[in-house]
């Protein structure tokens, strides 16, 4: 179901997540249903590290972008 306070009774929602998925699986109560919920919490969880992962790489190297341009200018001065 939508959020009435966001976008109304009549849209369906954009997407679901890890625990709609489970919510899913624990309505249809199939051993196929559990088993795609298991697939999608783990792909989520894969995500989410991948995320995680690619976030601090992204960090180091704005460190180190800010290193070379202090070392850059050093260099100009000398």
């Amino acid at each position: 179901m939508s959020s009435r306070k966001h976008r109304g009774a009549t849209y369906r929602p954009w997407a679901f997540t890890e625990h709609g998925a489970l919510m899913a699986a624990n309505i249809l109560r199939s051993a196929r249903a559990r088993e795609m919920s298991v697939f999608i919490i783990r792909a989520f969880l894969r995500m989410r590290e991948e995320l995680a992962a690619n976030g601090a790489i992204l960090k180091r190297l704005a460190e180190i972008d800010r290193t070379l341009l202090v070392h850059d200018s050093a260099l100009r001065d000398l």
